[in-house]
């Protein structure tokens, strides 16, 4: 946006996330490990300012975790 408000202090960076999934059905069970921002960015989603002072929204942290599925 190319408003005259829209000074260098208030752009957001672009970002790069590495997410992956890897799954395996085995019978009525789907397992799958998962990982989303695998290499920890540390990444603005958003921020504003108001009279004067900056507030930022980050993403969320490096996050692995297990996921078990089942459909008989």
């Amino acid at each position: 946006y190319g408003g005259p408000g829209n000074t260098a202090d208030r752009t957001i960076p672009s970002r790069t996330l590495v997410n992956a999934r890897v799954a395996r059905q085995i019978g009525d069970f789907t397992l799958a490990v998962f990982g989303r921002n695998l290499t920890d960015d540390v990444n603005v989603q958003d921020q504003f300012i108001l009279r004067g002072r900056q507030a930022r929204r980050y993403g969320e942290s490096r996050v692995i975790g297990l996921q078990v599925d089942w459909q008989p």
